[in-house]
């Protein structure tokens, strides 16, 4: 998924710990054949190379991760949206070479974006969508949600005392022994680092920090609005604590491109997720 795996989980005994470990590993590697849209033979990549307008068969987590991303779909009113694949695969090699996507490219790239394109059967896992060129991208939900799998094999494997670490989304299990809660450190780039105790939630920061580039003056995110397909422009920083680590992950996805404006929105939907974002000043940018 692009970055780095790191466990850390107390076991009853090294046997069991290295047990849980494998065990762990092979589900992320699962996830990522599942969720993957840089591997063209990965489930989601090789599900939109099929026939529109039929319904086909899918993997009980692929159509669960779609139907999450649904909901935060919905409530953001479209700011997340995980079939933003077309656009997104076009401003990759725009980043690499420092140029801004051709527009009369990006618009057509944008009449394929919409969860509105998507149905979902999911009594009998199965998914159909309506238009040809369709591309799934799970940057904003993937790595929470593979999170999550991967503790719950920890849980299954009596390892609950855990934290797993997925490119800096977390899914963190029971405290460790003798201890509140597991101490972790929020650094979002636009206020100093400070550390908090959790046990038993999600943890996603979102933001521009170390990923964006300058194209003619103009400071673009690597965080495309789905709404534009352009690189967001101002600077913000997004920490969003929740129950869940996939909502955590897609949570932080959405209120980066929908700002201040949105959390009001985002807040009432899920109260019981934590929602925090610092916003820098930028230069306003039209399609």
């Amino acid at each position: 998924m692009g970055g780095r795996a790191n466990l850390t989980f107390y076991a009853p005994d090294q046997y069991r710990a290295t047990l849980a470990a494998m065990a762990v590993m092979k589900e992320i590697t699962v996830q990522e054949q599942i969720l993957s849209d840089y591997t063209y033979d990965s489930e989601s990549m090789q599900l939109v190379e099929k026939a529109p307008n039929e319904w086909h068969d899918a993997s009980l987590d692929l159509v669960e991760i779609l139907s999450c991303s649904r909901d935060v779909w919905n409530v953001s009113g479209g700011a997340f949206d995980p079939t933003v694949g077309p656009v997104t695969h076009i401003w990759r090699p725009a980043i690499k070479e420092a140029v801004r996507p051709d527009p009369d490219e990006l618009r057509h790239a944008l009449e394929r974006v919409g969860m509105q394109h998507l149905e979902l059967d999911e009594e009998h896992s199965r998914v159909r969508f309506d238009r040809v060129g369709m591309l799934l991208d799970f940057g904003g939900i993937g790595k929470g949600y593979a999170a999550q799998k991967a503790l719950d094999v920890l849980r299954e494997h009596d390892c609950p005392s855990a934290i797993v670490d997925l490119g800096g989304d977390l899914a963190i299990g029971d405290p460790p022994p003798g201890q509140e809660g597991w101490r972790i450190t929020i650094d979002n780039g636009l206020e100093l680092p400070y550390e908090i105790v959790l046990a038993n939630v999600g943890v996603a920061t979102s933001g521009d920090l170390y990923r964006h580039i300058e194209i003619d003056g103009v400071r673009y995110s690597h965080i495309i609005d789905p709404k534009t397909g352009l690189g967001l422009t101002r600077s913000v920083a997004v920490t969003v604590i929740a129950p869940e680590p996939w909502l955590a992950d897609a949570l932080a996805s959405a209120a980066s491109v929908m700002g201040e404006a949105g959390l009001e929105q985002l807040r009432a939907a899920y109260p019981h997720a934590e929602i925090f974002l610092r916003e820098a000043p930028g230069e306003p940018e039209s399609p």
